[in-house]
């Protein structure tokens, strides 16, 4: 099993999830032979920042070309 970290950092506490949301959708479309096996999150806001952290858990299809 492998992992796969995605992070977000925004000032302002103002986050933008469509980035997030952009760059997991583009790593998905270009590893077609991965089977997502857990996600989990960790956020951090403060006063004048926000933090977001994305885990996927991941093995790879096996025989997959």
């Amino acid at each position: 099993m492998k992992i796969k970290l995605f992070v977000m950092k925004e000032g302002n506490r103002k986050p933008s999830f469509d980035a997030l949301e952009a760059d997991v959708n583009a790593w998905l479309a270009n590893h077609p032979d991965i089977v997502i096996e857990h996600t989990n999150h960790l956020s951090h806001p403060n006063a004048s920042w926000s933090h977001l952290a994305l885990a996927v858990w991941y093995s790879e299809k096996p025989g997959f070309p």
